[in-house]
């Protein structure tokens, strides 16, 4: 797919999953390196943010405004991967009081590539793009969105909306 970074156009790895879709079946290292199975999340509603890094702006912007839009959400797993190392998202959720989140990495396994957010090109190649998948309790994709400027937020509203 094609995205933008700072106005100049990249390529992504494949094709972002569609509503209807069923999330892919990942396994992700958790930010205290146990294994986080996305089918392990079936039963819940799931708000699943991909992003390039933890330690840029937006990337935080995206996981502080999800993490408070649901901290009273129990029926809902905030998950968010990158390839960031699990301790830097531990050190991140430590440092702004983010309990409700599941922070995982996609360093070990290289199993969120199944969404075709890898960038091809560009300053941040081979890091993720950004977007946000919103599934059903059983893991049916009812919200999606690859974000077309990979600086932009993501839509929080529409995303919300469908949880």
């Amino acid at each position: 797919m094609e995205i933008k970074f700072k106005g100049t156009t990249i390529q992504t790895s494949g094709d972002f999953p569609k509503v209807g879709d069923k999330l892919p079946e990942m396994k992700l290292v958790k930010s205290d390196l146990t294994e986080l199975n996305t089918n392990d999340l079936k039963g819940k509603k799931v708000v699943f943010n991909i992003f390039p890094s933890v330690d840029t702006s937006v990337c935080a912007m995206q996981l502080n405004k999800f993490a408070d839009k649901l901290k009273h959400r129990e029926d809902v797993a905030l998950v968010f991967t990158s390839l960031d190392l699990p301790f830097a998202l531990k050190r991140f959720c430590t440092s702004k009081g983010i309990e409700n989140a599941i922070t995982t990495s996609d360093y070990r396994y290289g199993d969120a590539h199944q969404l075709g957010t890898i960038m091809k090109g560009g300053p941040l190649d081979g890091l993720h793009a950004r977007g946000v998948i919103v599934t059903d309790e059983n893991l049916v994709v009812q919200y999606a969105e690859l974000v077309e400027e990979v600086t932009d937020e993501p839509n929080y509203e529409a995303a919300l909306n469908k949880v």
